[in-house]
């Protein structure tokens, strides 16, 4: 945890946002490289929760393709990992917050989900 707010309520509804955070934990887990072990943050920000996860990603990480054609076995991971990813979007939609995806240097993939404090 990182504390850079003394804001310690967030309109959030707990059972989404435990499942939120459960399918983040299991697409680290399921395409992480098991050289290096995920990490998860939980950042509370001046204006918003941040989860953030970054893990490095194994030889068959398909997280970035951009198209599925079908449900074959290469493609059945790509497929439940764009599943799962609609799934952190769509929690994070229904907080007004955001879910991105990212690659970053040395084969990492940083997923960032930011949830504002003040829904209306």
């Amino acid at each position: 945890f990182q504390a850079d707010s003394p804001r310690e309520v967030a309109y959030v509804d707990e059972f989404l946002v435990k499942q939120l955070l459960l399918n983040m934990l299991f697409r680290m887990q399921r395409n992480a490289d098991i050289k290096e072990t995920p990490r998860l943050d939980i950042i509370f920000g001046q204006d918003s929760v941040v989860l953030k996860g970054v893990y490095l990603a194994n030889a068959s990480d398909r997280s970035l393709s951009s198209s599925i054609t079908g449900i074959g076995h290469e493609s059945l991971q790509a497929f439940l990992d764009q599943r799962i990813c609609s799934l952190i979007a769509y929690v994070a939609e229904l907080h007004d917050g955001r879910f991105d995806i990212t690659a970053l240097p040395e084969g990492k993939i940083e997923m960032l989900v930011t949830i504002p404090y003040d829904v209306n």
